[in-house]
């Protein structure tokens, strides 16, 4: 996703448009996944939060607030050193309130509304469960994320009218958070459903990417807001919500095999939230060490080798910090992953079973041949 950002350094305007247009419609879906995993999570471990909202407030606020705080600061001075930036203290104490130090910083706006919302959310969620009232309360958080991405859209001179959709950031995202919580209730019977209609789901994928390519097209040419309120933002949803399916039933045919693929799932899970904090840092680096090689955004072969860069730099930074004392205030808490034969899967473990496939796969084609 973050790749795409290069392509308005290209210098052929004619394909650059395109480009960043395909690429917004296909991985924008990542930060809608990640609501839906969170909403499946609070749901399975925080189901009575509605009981003990303070608690949870604060139990949640501070298993994230050192990193937060701590790659918000680095941003800040990362913005100073490398780009010239020059900022007051209260733009400082701004961009620290407001997870505006960096781009995806911005994610944590959202995070912290469900943190504070969330036991009111969970209260109206089983209220509406209960009732048999969840067609409804989906109607209701469809209108709500709909009509907060609209407002986005739209300037407005008065300062609380801003800071009232600033604070309710966790509404752009209400309504896949709400799809992870009944995806925990009804878990069988949407993978059964899913399944039934997988062929289906894929037709739609791709009768709505172009659909929504023409529908951004028309917002950047035809200056036209209706047609990204009413038309956009909808099929957006649509679009995310298909891929969030298929990408959970493939997810449910993962964890049931013993192979590379999902050990590979579980390494980088449980790396990934230091991997979102440090990985548009080593984007820049990546960015610069391409540059002064000579490949440019011009060039295809920059965006594979910049997004190879800063995944495995992340990697590696992980693996040296998780070995660091206190390392879970600089990227969270990261746990053990074990296989079923209490085997830990770490990096040395992943190198060991892609050889073993490897190996395994040339010594079957030439005992076969």
């Amino acid at each position: 996703m973050h790749t795409a950002w290069f392509f308005q350094q290209a210098a052929n305007n004619t394909w650059e448009t395109v480009s960043v247009m395909i690429l917004d419609i296909i991985s924008l879906f990542a930060v809608p996944l990640f609501m839906f995993v969170s909403g499946y999570l609070f749901i399975s471990r925080h189901g009575h939060a509605d009981m003990y909202g303070r608690d949870f407030c604060k139990k949640m606020f501070l298993s994230v607030l050192s990193p937060y705080l701590l790659f918000s600061l680095l941003y800040i001075i990362g913005a100073c050193w490398f780009n010239h930036s020059n900022y007051s203290a209260a733009d400082i104490v701004w961009m620290m309130a407001t997870g505006s130090a960096a781009v995806h910083m911005g994610f944590f706006r959202a995070l912290f509304g469900f943190y504070v919302f969330y036991p009111f959310i969970i209260r109206c969620f089983k209220y509406c469960h209960r009732k048999k009232y969840l067609l409804l309360y989906f109607v209701a958080v469809i209108f709500l994320q709909i009509l907060w991405k609209s407002l986005n859209n739209i300037t407005f001179s008065e300062h609380i009218t801003f800071y009232f959709i600033l604070v309710f950031s966790f509404l752009r995202y209400i309504a896949y958070f709400s799809f992870g919580m009944v995806t925990y209730l009804y878990h069988r019977r949407i993978l059964k459903w899913i399944g039934q209609y997988y062929a289906r789901l894929n037709l739609l994928l791709v009768l709505f990417v172009p659909a929504i390519g023409g529908c951004w097209f028309a917002r950047y040419y035809l200056q036209d807001y209706r047609i990204l309120e009413f038309i956009c933002f909808p099929l957006n949803l649509f679009l995310y919500t298909i891929l969030i399916a298929m990408l959970f039933f493939v997810a449910s045919h993962l964890v049931r095999k013993n192979n590379f693929g999902r050990y590979a799932v579980a390494y980088l899970g449980n790396y990934s939230f230091g991997i979102f904090l440090l990985h548009v840092i080593f984007m820049c680096c990546g960015d610069r060490l391409l540059l002064l090689a000579g490949i440019t955004p011009d060039r295809l072969i920059f965006y594979p080798l910049l997004f190879a860069m800063m995944l495995t730099l992340s990697i590696l930074a992980m693996e040296i910090i998780i070995h660091l004392p206190c390392c879970e205030y600089l990227v969270g808490k990261v746990s053990k992953v074990h296989t079923a034969d209490k085997e830990a899967v770490d990096l040395g473990f992943l190198v060991r079973n892609l050889l073993q496939s490897y190996y395994g796969k040339v010594n079957r084609k030439k005992h076969g041949a």
